[in-house]
């Protein structure tokens, strides 16, 4: 699976639930027709997806495909913005955002 099929997957599959929001986020440039004009996005190494979870707490994904790796930048703003606190997920399946979720949501008390 391409990195954009995980990330489209992963933005279906959640994107919709009322505990989260999650939002695709653009890193790069942008240049007008004049050269001295440009947009700026986020910045290299920000993560394909951010979000946050009922509770606010902050959310990032990375997604990669099978061979994918992370960059340098990406791996320094993994280790930042867990150093915060933030949830950092290298995904290359919906199944890991679903794992790492389990992890960071705890269990209803069964009975109630």
């Amino acid at each position: 699976m391409s990195e954009k099929e995980i990330q489209n997957e992963i933005l279906r599959t959640y994107g919709t639930r009322a505990d989260m929001l999650l939002i695709r986020m653009n890193a790069g440039v942008a240049q007008y027709a004049d050269p001295k004009r440009f947009v700026r996005f986020a910045p290299k190494g920000y993560p394909d997806i951010q979000g946050v979870l009922n509770g606010g707490k902050t959310i990032y994904i990375e997604c990669k495909s099978k061979t994918g790796r992370q960059t340098p930048e990406q791996a320094a703003f993994q280790r930042t913005v867990e150093a915060l606190g933030a949830i950092y997920i290298l995904a290359r399946s919906v199944a890991d955002v679903e794992n790492r979720l389990k992890k960071e949501t705890p269990a209803e008390p069964e009975g109630e």
